[in-house]
Formats: C-alpha cells, structure tokens, sequence
C-alpha cells in the first residue's frame, strides 16, 4: 500500500520574482494558487501545475550556470503519521511534525543525495485548498 499520493511541490530559486511570475503564469499559463507574504512584501509564490501539484518559488541564489536552484522536494500524503511511524521504526531519522505558515501539517528528512525531502498532509485550512494567501514571519 502505498502512502504517497504524489509529488505535492518542488521548490526553486529564482533571481527574480517578477520574472518567475511572468514565466510560469505569463507564459505558461500556471495560476498563482497563493502568494508567501511577509507583512505588505511579496517573497513567493505558489503556481498551479494541475492535479494537486505545485511549483513553489522564492527568491534566492542561483548556481554559477544560472540554473535555479533546487531547495526540496514536497511528497503528498493522506497520513503524515504514518510516515512519521515508518521513519522512527526503519531507524532512520524524520524531524517533528509541525503546522505550517501554510496551515499544511508538514515533517522533514533528508534524500540519500542530501536533498530535503518535506512531506505535505494537507487540511481545509490549507492555502493551497483555500487559494488565501500565506502569511509568514521567517
């Protein structure tokens, strides 16, 4: 049985914001599902890509050949419990499952490679149900 639904994000980097609205919502045509505020400051977004799945986006460095970094990946589940579970009895380390600024309740670990790996349980309060923005205070 399996406990992930789908891929629910991958976070990137980009040099700027204005241009990654204009490329994934301009040109692509991806809805902006929320944006991540910080008082009246816009510092990301959260674009639609279909299906239940997002790219996430904020502003930061990028690698010398100016490829967007990759900062995570987002897995969906139904259960973040059982995730939690799985991990501590395969010994193998999760971190605290906590509510985000999203209102998503999330839990963190690192990929083999060293990537961070986040895993999503969403709720009704979730933004990305609700389409409000995401306040934050990081």
């Amino acid at each position: 049985m399996a406990i992930i639904n789908q891929l629910a994000h991958a976070c990137v980097a980009a040099e700027s914001l204005s241009e990654a609205e204009k490329f994934f919502s301009g040109l692509l045509g991806m809805q902006i599902q929320f944006r991540f505020m910080k008082g009246e400051k816009v510092i990301g977004y959260y674009f639609n890509a279909g299906n239940g799945t997002y790219i996430e986006v904020f502003e930061g460095a990028s690698l010398p050949n100016d490829k967007p970094v990759l900062r995570h990946l987002c897995l969906e589940t139904d259960s973040i419990d059982d995730i939690i579970s799985k991990f501590k009895a395969g010994g193998t380390y999760i971190g605290e499952k906590k509510k985000g600024a999203d209102q998503s309740y999330q839990v963190w670990t690192k990929g083999p490679n060293g990537l961070d790996i986040e895993f999503h349980q969403y709720t009704p309060e979730s933004c990305q149900k609700t389409r409000k923005d995401c306040f934050v205070n990081w």
